[in-house]
């Protein structure tokens, strides 16, 4: 209990500007770090942090033994540089897909002749034809080729 009342108090403590002041490193740098890559991220790298040990200071981490499990330092981190998440969309609904197929002009042509293909099934005209009187009455079982 003492220490959810401790993380408590201190992400109050600090402002997010007072824990990146306290990091040594800005959002907006290790963006232009990661943006700039081959050669020209070497020397940047090199340059201007004077390699990865200097970050890894900045960034208060160790490059073997990862992060801290240590909750003061963890509520820093959230408070300098945000929670490392990656915010999932929304599943698309099967009649959200359905609406987005049907405006396929191959599957909308498809279904046309699938529908007239099922009508003309059910559709005799009055009269007899010549096949008629010759073939012997048979089970319709036509309808199987159109499902």
């Amino acid at each position: 209990m003492t220490k959810e009342k401790k993380s408590t108090t201190i992400d109050n403590d600090f402002s997010s500007e007072d824990a990146r002041h306290r990091s040594g490193i800005s959002i907006q740098e290790l963006e232009k770090l990661m943006q700039t890559r081959d050669h020209e991220g070497i020397k940047q790298l090199n340059d201007i942090y004077d390699g990865l040990s200097d970050i890894e200071q900045k960034l208060k981490t160790n490059l073997i033994t990862d992060l801290s499990n240590d909750e003061i330092d963890l509520s820093i981190r959230i408070a300098a540089f945000g929670r490392n998440e990656i915010l999932q969309k929304p599943s698309t609904t099967f009649l959200c897909l359905l609406f987005d197929a049907l405006k396929n002009w191959t599957c909308i042509t498809l279904i046309i002749c699938g529908i007239i293909s099922f009508v003309l099934l059910f559709y005799h005209p009055n009269g007899e034809t010549i096949e008629a009187k010759i073939k012997p009455k048979e089970t319709n079982v036509e309808w199987i080729e159109d499902v």
